[in-house]
């Protein structure tokens, strides 16, 4: 399976995404910046509002943000500083597995 850094700051919300993803039989580890990614890690789940520039996540396959409510604007700003896609919060917390399994299956 997928091996994932979650840079999630809310730890109620971390430790539940970090459960589900286990259980579906992914490694996961938390990282706190770009430099605590382990160089072997498949993708990098973060909030999308804290992050501005990802030029040091250019090794990262693939990079999931989620933020609280998303527009079209923001979907696009996000998207030109680097995110492969971005979720809602809701959305983490309810269809996280299939969500990286659907990311998964699309990028083999």
């Amino acid at each position: 399976m997928a091996k994932i850094s979650l840079g999630i700051k809310d730890f109620k919300l971390g430790t539940k995404v970090s459960q589900i993803l286990t259980n579906a039989g992914h490694h996961v580890n938390f990282i706190d910046n770009a430099e605590s990614i382990p160089s072997d890690c498949n993708m990098v789940i973060i909030p999308a509002n804290e992050w501005d520039d990802l030029e040091r996540f250019s090794e990262i396959p693939y990079i999931l943000g989620y933020a609280e409510k998303l527009t079209s604007n923001e979907i696009k700003r996000w998207k030109s500083i680097g995110f492969n896609r971005t979720i809602l919060i809701s959305s983490l917390n309810r269809n996280i597995t299939e969500i990286v399994n659907q990311i998964l299956d699309e990028r083999i």
